[in-house]
């Protein structure tokens, strides 16, 4: 949900995975959470990877469904 504001209860600065995490997580926690990204695209290159914990985490937030099975690069 896209807002435009000027006060917010949380600031997340920066808008990876683990900041959309955070501000997913703080939202449904009830906390008035905004999470900025300075990048209005995603036209860079992402590298990381998912461990086990994290599929764990995505399944919990209701992330997990849908998303890439094992794969070795």
């Amino acid at each position: 949900m896209l807002q435009q504001s000027d006060e917010t209860t949380c600031l997340v600065a920066g808008g990876g995975p683990a900041a959309m995490m955070l501000g997913l997580s703080l939202a449904r926690a009830g906390v008035d959470v905004t999470v900025m990204e300075m990048h209005a695209d995603l036209l860079r290159d992402f590298r990381g990877a998912l461990h086990a914990g994290t599929l764990r985490l995505l399944d919990e937030l209701g992330l997990g469904r849908g998303s890439p099975g094992s794969h070795i690069a």
